[in-house]
């Protein structure tokens, strides 16, 4: 399964589901939240409030959680979770980081091991089997290239 996910400094993107890029961390399973998300040991929940802009979202788990997040919400979009999934991720950079960030991007996401998590509740195995990574927006201009052919080049590379 393709999962497409722009991980944009303020919001999450993907084709059924936007959120915002928040994440609060917690040691024991938050009683109220609406959705929870265990992995490794600890608990995560979205929240309203942005993580702060980062250059290098590799830095630490904050989007890759936010990934598992996503993911997540788009295996449930059309029924029950599946316990298992094999998943390609195609994730977008904005193009000013795509030259220098592109290769350091692809290997945090590419996991050589199948990755466990709960997602309220239900425990979820998947396997990332390739990233490929784009530019931000790639999607949206493409359609225009023959408008755009000197531009789209500058733009996209």
């Amino acid at each position: 399964m393709l999962i497409a996910i722009d991980h944009g400094n303020s919001q999450m993107k993907t084709q059924h589901h936007t959120f915002v890029s928040g994440l609060a961390r917690h040691s024991t399973r938050p009683p109220m939240a609406d959705e929870v998300l265990e992995y490794k040991g600890e608990y995560w929940t979205l929240s309203g409030q942005r993580l702060p802009y980062r250059r290098d979202k590799t830095r630490d788990e904050s989007f890759f959680i936010l990934t598992l997040f996503a993911i997540a919400k788009e295996l449930a979009h059309d029924g029950p979770l599946p316990a298992a999934e094999r998943i390609d991720l195609a994730v977008g950079l904005p193009p000013e980081h795509y030259g220098l960030l592109k290769d350091k991007f692809r290997s945090y996401f590419k996991r050589s091991e199948s990755i466990q998590f709960c997602y309220n509740d239900k425990p979820v195995t998947i396997m990332i089997r390739d990233v490929f990574v784009y530019p931000q927006a790639f999607a949206a201009i493409a359609p225009q290239k023959g408008q755009l052919k000197h531009h789209l080049r500058l733009f996209l590379v």
